[in-house]
């Protein structure tokens, strides 16, 4: 029965956005991670601002990927490092430290090369959880943040709305960083009680 209801779900999907190849060139290419991405455009049948959201996500995964691997494993300390010293202040684009890890690292494990680590693809790997979470708190910051609410809905889908910046492992933040940077908001509120 459940098999039905997907096979139902994605025909009535590709004929609605059929106008539309580059989504249906994503779900082609999503492979056996396809479910995942009907899935989320299927949680957002009745809600048309964040079907729209779901569907400029997943038509943007094309080319849209990541590495993991035992390599990256390794050389996470380095990150760590190069993290905690631009969290102190130190935005020095190569300091000391960092090469000494650095050559370090690569006569311990060899060269961080794209050939020696594992590409994942956004459309092949993320979960309709994951992107379903990300549109949720993608909206309500959009939503609940007054200067964020003056911006229009194709502004937001370019700047906030996607679920990271380059090529990092995808991250579950946007909670945090909505709890977090909550005083920012209230602040703003305070600020400027026109909005």
């Amino acid at each position: 029965m459940r098999k039905i209801h997907f096979i139902i779900a994605t025909t009535v999907i590709l004929t609605t956005v059929s106008c539309d190849g580059r989504l249906a060139n994503v779900l082609e290419e999503s492979g056996k991670n396809r479910g995942e991405l009907v899935e989320v455009l299927e949680y957002y049948k009745n809600d048309t601002l964040k079907r729209e959201a779901a569907m400029f996500l997943i038509e943007n995964m094309s080319g849209k990927y990541f590495y993991t691997g035992e390599l990256i494993d390794k050389y996470d300390t380095l990150f760590s490092i190069y993290d905690s010293l631009h969290k102190s202040g130190n935005h020095a684009h190569n300091p000391p430290v960092i090469r000494r890890a650095m050559k370090k690292l690569q006569e311990q494990y060899g060269s961080l090369e794209p050939h020696r680590l594992t590409l994942n693809k956004d459309c092949r790997y993320l979960s309709s959880e994951y992107l379903i979470q990300n549109i949720d708190w993608a909206v309500k910051a959009w939503q609940t943040n007054p200067l964020l609410r003056l911006l229009d809905f194709s502004t937001f889908c370019e700047y906030i709305l996607p679920y990271r910046a380059g090529r990092e492992y995808p991250d579950v933040y946007r909670e945090r960083f909505y709890n977090e940077f909550h005083v920012l908001r209230v602040l703003v509120q305070t600020t400027l009680p026109h909005c």
